[in-house]
């Protein structure tokens, strides 16, 4: 990667994120992305974004992370109503991520997209997990570990929202990934 495709990369990673929003683990407290900060780590491969908290009336330099940290942590701000001010932005571009699992020697049978890979996995984990806990209910299979050795997964892997879903899934994709931070395509 050139100098321009990896301050491309930063712009697009910081992109992702609203203009203010919370952290899990500080209530009522306002966090945004410094775009002047947030850099390319050649040592990670990836963007490193530089968040900032709101204290004192001004803005405060605060930590440093992986965009899909941050993801993990970050929750909408609510004014005392209930009314959202602010969430994560998600449409056709956004990076998510796909994971599909199936019996062998069949199609793909489940599947999820998730905000994050760490999402993407336990998802798709559960998933795997019931529908052995299903196959040995109905005497398929004697146990849950016989019935998961089974079933086969892609792992996990980044796409684009667009490449996945379109039309009337893609807003039910936006909706669920925006409130949920996961999405279970109809197509499986």
């Amino acid at each position: 990667m050139n100098w321009t495709e990896k301050q491309e990369a930063v712009a697009r990673a910081v992109a992702e994120f609203p203009g203010e929003f919370g952290l899990r683990g500080f209530p009522g407290e306002r966090f945004r992305v410094s775009p002047s900060a947030s850099y390319w780590s050649d040592y990670e491969n990836r963007p490193l974004i530089y968040t900032e908290r709101f204290v004192g009336g001004e803005w405060r330099d605060f930590a440093k992370g992986s965009a899909e940290k941050l993801r993990d942590e970050l929750v909408s701000l609510r004014h005392e109503g209930g009314k959202k001010v602010s969430k994560r932005r998600i449409g056709p571009d956004t990076i998510i991520y796909v994971a599909s699992a199936w019996w062998q020697d069949s199609d793909p049978s489940m599947g999820v997209v998730a905000t994050t890979e760490r999402r993407a996995e336990s998802k798709i984990r559960a998933l795997i997990e019931d529908a052995a806990r299903e196959a040995r209910d109905d005497g398929s299979f004697k146990t849950i570990a016989s019935a998961m050795d089974e079933i086969a997964w892609s792992g996990v892997h980044a796409e684009k929202l667009g490449t996945i879903a379109s039309g009337r899934e893609m807003e039910e994709a936006i909706r669920d990934l925006e409130e949920d931070g996961y999405w279970y395509p109809p197509s499986y």
